[in-house]
């Protein structure tokens, strides 16, 4: 599903490299910022078993983010559940520096973000029984 419809401040995605939702996939998301300021983040797909599992990390060297990351990771599992699916977002990532002082704020906001992502995309797809 497009990321723009459910990731949070996402306003654009760009398919580098590789089939979507393959392994070894690359593209680039487009943030917007509180400050209206838009980001360019680089990810390649780790792990992609369709239906049920995408795994993506995001490419820190060269960037800003590598000054305080020395990895971040997201994954988004997808199980089946009466008659409906249970959905999974987890994210992993290590502070490294003084960015590590900042660990609990972080964490704060991760799981903000998690939750906003899985109200929006139970919001964009299609009630049970419904297809796509």
């Amino acid at each position: 599903m497009n990321l723009r419809l459910w990731w949070p401040r996402v306003v654009g995605v760009e398919f580098v490299d590789g089939d979507i939702g393959s392994d070894g996939t690359k593209w680039t998301k487009i943030l917007q910022a509180d400050s209206s300021r838009r980001m360019r983040l680089d990810y390649t797909c780790l792990e992609a078993t369709r239906p049920s599992l995408i795994t993506w990390v995001h490419e820190l060297e060269g960037t800003r983010f590598g000054e305080h990351l020395n990895r971040q990771s997201t994954s988004v599992a997808l199980a089946e559940e009466g008659a409906g699916c249970r959905v999974t977002i987890t994210s992993d990532g290590e502070l490294k520096g003084a960015a590590k002082l900042a660990s609990l704020a972080l964490k704060s906001d991760q799981k903000k973000m998690l939750d906003q992502a899985l109200d929006a995309l139970e919001k964009a797809l299609p009630p049970v029984g419904k297809e796509v």
